[in-house]
């Protein structure tokens, strides 16, 4: 709304989209990157993967929102008893539209 609000121009909104997107994929990258460094330091451990009814759920490390394949996507036209690894790589997460690639099984 306020790319809407203050940038004047329709060029202008894109550039400073653009510019949004950029430095929100950055940071994201880099809170990615200090996470696997602190696990290869062995700081924090990765723990084992949560299966709840025989059925896996994925969570986008970014949001927090939880792909559960009994549930689908079904807005994003992801059907119910769809697995995560069949969704299409150019699938992007309803709530943050971060990629597949955020996603990493559910774990406590």
């Amino acid at each position: 709304m306020a790319v809407q609000r203050f940038a004047t121009t329709a060029e202008r909104q894109q550039r400073v989209t653009k510019r949004a997107w950029d430095a929100f994929e950055l940071e994201q990258k880099g809170r990615l990157a200090f996470e696997r460094r602190l696990r290869e330091k062995g700081v924090v451990a990765e723990a084992a993967p949560v299966v709840f009814e025989d059925k896996p759920q994925w969570v986008c490390q970014v949001c927090g929102w939880i792909y559960d394949e009994t549930v689908g996507d079904p807005d994003s036209g992801i059907p119910p008893g769809t697995r995560f690894e069949d969704i299409p790589d150019d699938w992007m997460c309803p709530e943050c539209l971060v990629t597949k690639e955020d996603f990493v099984l559910l774990s406590v």
